[in-house]
């Protein structure tokens, strides 16, 4: 739901099994959800840096993970 609900609002459309299939490339503990320290990972690299920017990486990536956490609950769904 959280996933399918920020790439809808992106503008993106995915089938389930689509979203089904992102999620499974990066969970690594295989408990069908991403958790912040999966989210870390897969975002390592792909983040950019504004010099002017006071926070830390981790901060702007748990800033970024909240955004797909929809209900708040430390984890990213595929529903």
């Amino acid at each position: 739901q959280e996933l399918k609900q920020v790439f809808e609002g992106l503008n993106f459309h995915f089938t389930e099994g689509q979203l089904v299939n992102m999620l499974k490339s990066i969970d690594d503990n295989g408990d069908g959800r991403v958790d912040i320290d999966e989210f870390v990972c897969v975002m390592k690299g792909s983040a950019y840096s504004d010099a002017s920017n006071s926070r830390t990486y981790v901060e702007e990536l748990k800033e970024a993970f909240e955004v797909f956490d929809k209900d708040g609950d430390g984890q990213i769904t595929p529903q």
